[in-house]
């Protein structure tokens, strides 16, 4: 067998391997083992796929369903002819223009699937995210055994040998594809766009090395072609102005290679005063070829960002700069991500020492350091950033265009593209939780290019490996860097795939069920807190007040105070407004006063009959006759239709956030509640923990929630019609009386 035979071999060995690495972290998910056979069966749908971890995942399942039977996203169009969706912040509806990715390609898999191997729908919407995992994997080890080969490929006495562009390659494909920030978003049963954010993540940086290394204008034209196409798939799968944001950054980092070859390198006018006779084009100048590759690639991107952005481009993407750094500020109305824990602000580590060498901590948050695989991780992609730098330094102190040391050409390519990305990730790792992600890929790859170099790359200008002795030190090296960076990763990651678990579980699929089946007009509303929503929309095919399609503004404090006020008569009025004429009310009461008054006057005037409504209206608002009547006719619609209130216990753990959104005193600096979704704690005692003789009613007050689900007490405004439990959760249906 010959030796590139046995290369070609090896190397698709290795790539089997880490993209079954990716698999196989994420297995626990489908079964985690803190359940037992009963309760995986409750989280279990009929078709036998179980339901999904993430809530938003049901509003991707709406999307793809609408998409194969009507051949649009949304079920209706505006104005403008863009895709609406009615079911979503009833009656207002939203735009349905979302990336279509997720929902092109699950269509497509699931139409060739279901038809060659009878796989239905859900099972592929269910295993979607672990296969994209597998391929950036793949996309991960071509990128460090791309460069590490590329580097080695000049010093012709170890040309061929794979060890360590293969050696590379693995560590960086397992580190980049089984960090826990990764996998704690594409974990079995997670059918969402944030799947996809890796694998574009690392073919960008594929391709723009790639343009920036080839000497052929047809294999950088190539190459730069593929980073203008994955840009686009990027922006078609991800929020554009998000996708071009990380892709913006990744090709600053070639323009910051690009920078250091003009004025950094000896001497700093080579490229203007140098004549290209004698010259190959096998010996480019490094700086000549730096700048076509980065040119090509930045020419083909333009109509990208033009075509998914328009022209107001650079406005999307300083918005998408803001929105990172402030997730989860809150302005004169409130906003929802508040109360998402991956929008949180990370810890850098886990309080105890010893946990920070490790890929997750069970029973906590993920955080910067155990989210990149832990301690040993990241100390050895900081060892292979410093090194990049110095071999770096090394090539730019060189005035010769002609030199044969590439591999320092490759280490400056490394430190500038890694180095600005890891540094870019680090900052947005610190405004949410769900940037975590992101920045396991300079650092996976920068562990794979040390092990790489560990494994193979000897000094510049040696002629062999050296001496056994030290080719069997560099292997002990070698394996002693892979088990420190890839122990703590793969460990982790399975502890943190097995954590998770359903959202939902069958008292809910029944609970829709019913509302399908026995609501009299497809228009039927269902009214529940903002979570949920997603899937009640899919499970019924009937409207939500509100989904995690619209996280901030006035539904937050018309929901929470339907749900806590004491008074059962505001909470239906409340409902009943919504569910027909939505926020109009709110929004025309602004227009003419101030935000705190405008719902300080529609508490008052909700309750009331209208002609005490007008007057209320009318003197609190400062409204003329005819505007109070018209503000009346808003807050008090005629015929709403019908509206079902859908109450879980799982909701009552969330009631400290209810509360917040409730209470809003419209400055915006209201103190966040002590409080998460499984410890809300009114009186210093845990929901979860409370002893049979310490039940949740002898800790709480009066809000209807309450009053409804523990005291049955409806005050004639709200007609229960189901209430089930499965062991799991238990679910209570009223229907708002007219």
């Amino acid at each position: 067998m010959s030796q590139r035979i046995r290369a070609i071999l090896l190397h698709i060995i290795c790539i089997t391997s880490v993209m079954a690495a990716a698999v196989y972290v994420r297995l626990p998910s489908v079964y985690p083992e803190m359940l037992s056979d009963d309760v995986r069966e409750v989280f279990t749908a009929e078709d036998g796929v179980p339901y999904f971890t993430d809530p938003d995942s049901y509003y991707h399942v709406r999307l793809t369903a609408r998409l194969l039977s009507h051949g649009q996203l949304g079920d209706a169009r505006s104005e403008d002819g863009s895709a609406w969706d009615t079911r979503s912040y009833w009656p207002e509806g939203r735009s349905a223009e979302y990336p279509p990715g997720i929902v092109w390609l699950t269509a497509a898999l699931g139409r060739v699937l279901g038809v060659a191997a009878g796989i239905p729908l859900s099972a592929v919407e269910y295993a979607l995210a672990p296969a994209m995992a597998a391929l950036a994997a793949a996309a991960a080890y071509a990128v460090c055994s791309r460069s590490s080969r590329a580097a080695s490929s000049a010093d012709r006495q170890i040309s061929g040998l794979p060890g360590g562009p293969a050696a590379g390659g693995l560590a960086a494909g397992v580190l980049v594809a089984c960090s826990s920030g990764f996998v704690s978003r594409s974990t079995f049963g997670r059918f969402d766009t944030d799947m996809f954010v890796i694998l574009m993540d690392v073919l960008l940086i594929l391709f723009l090395e790639e343009s920036l290394r080839q000497n052929s204008r047809r294999a950088q034209f190539g190459a730069a072609a593929g980073f203008a196409v994955s840009v686009l798939v990027y922006t078609l799968c991800w929020t554009p102005q998000n996708a071009i944001l990380f892709a913006g950054l990744t090709l600053c980092g070639g323009l910051l290679h690009v920078g250091a070859l003009f004025f950094l390198r000896s001497p700093a006018a080579g490229f203007l005063l140098q004549s290209q006779t004698g010259i190959s084009p096998e010996s480019t100048s490094p700086r000549r070829r730096a700048l076509r590759g980065w040119l090509l690639c930045a020419a083909m991107t333009a109509p990208v960002i033009l075509l998914r952005l328009g022209p107001s481009f650079a406005e999307r993407i300083f918005s998408a700069v803001r929105y990172t750094v402030n997730v989860t500020r809150a302005g004169e109305l409130p906003n929802a991500f508040v109360s998402v824990s991956e929008l949180n602000v990370p810890r850098l580590g886990p309080e105890r020492f010893l946990q920070w060498f490790s890929g997750y901590v069970p029973g906590q948050a993920v955080t910067v350091v155990n989210g990149v695989g832990g301690l040993a991780t990241a100390a050895i992609a900081a060892a292979g950033l410093l090194l990049a730098c110095r071999s770096g330094i090394r090539f730019l102190n060189n005035s010769s265009d002609e030199s044969p040391d590439r591999g320092t050409e490759e280490d400056l390519m490394t430190f500038c593209i890694l180095g600005l990305l890891l540094a870019g990730c680090l900052y947005a790792s610190r405004r949410g939780i769900r940037f975590i992600e992101h920045l396991g890929v300079p650092t996976g790859l920068l562990a794979g290019s040390l092990i790489g170099r560990a494994a193979g790359r000897p000094s510049s200008g040696s002629s062999s490996f050296g001496t056994p002795a030290r080719q069997y030190g560099k292997g002990l090296l070698c394996l002693v860097l892979c088990l420190a960076a890839a122990v703590p990763a793969l460990s982790g990651s399975r502890i943190c795939s097995g954590a998770s678990r359903p959202s939902f579980s069958d008292i809910s699929a029944e609970g829709m069920r019913w509302i399908r089946e026995n609501a009299e007009t497809p228009d039927a509303v269902i009214a529940s807190w903002w979570d949920a929503g997603y899937f009640y929309e899919s499970e019924t095919g009937h409207p939500c007040l509100w989904d995690g399609g619209s996280m901030s503004g006035i539904r937050c404090i018309l929901m929470g105070r339907a749900l806590t006020t004491p008074d059962p008569a505001l909470s239906r009025a409340i409902l009943r407004m919504l569910a027909g004429s939505g926020d109009k009310g709110i929004l025309f009461l602004m227009e003419h006063t101030d935000t705190r008054t405008s719902f300080e006057a529609t508490w008052e005037a909700l309750p009331e009959p209208k002609d005490a409504a007008v007057e209320i209206l009318a003197t609190r608002c400062g409204l003329t006759e005819k505007e109070a009547a018209e503000a009346e006719a808003l807050l008090h619609p005629a015929d709403p239709g019908e509206i079902y209130l859908v109450i879980t216990e799982s909701m009552l753990l969330r009631l400290g956030w209810i509360e917040y959104f409730s209470d809003w005193d419209f400055t915006g600096t209201a103190p966040l509640p002590v409080a998460s979704r499984y410890d809300y704690a009114p009186d210093g005692h845990l929901l979860a923990d409370t002893a049979e003789d310490h039940s949740f009613r002898e800790i709480r007050s009066r809000e209807t929630i309450w009053q409804l689900y523990f005291e049955k007490e409806s005050a004639g405004c709200f007609f229960p019609v189901y209430d089930e439990s499965d062991g799991v959760e238990r679910m209570q249906i009223w229907q708002v009386m007219p």
